[in-house]
């Protein structure tokens, strides 16, 4: 892992996220080879964002394999 200088954030810097999760279910099944996560979420655009046009951005890193079912 490369050495990262932490960055400082200002609480002026945060705003209202875009959607809100209502619900998350997680079902792990751990293997020798591998592990596989299975995810379900309540997901609704948040009335209070100012941008309620945004994008849905499911950020899971070059290392994960995501997968829709």
């Amino acid at each position: 892992m490369k050495d990262v200088t932490p960055q400082t954030v200002y609480l002026k810097d945060y705003r209202v996220p875009d959607f809100l999760i209502d619900n998350t279910d997680l079902v792990f099944d751990l293997r020798e080879e591998h592990c596989r996560v299975t995810s379900s979420l309540r997901i609704r655009r948040n009335p209070d964002s100012a941008t309620q046009l945004a994008p849905l951005v499911l950020d899971g890193g070059c290392a994960v394999d995501l997968q829709w079912v």
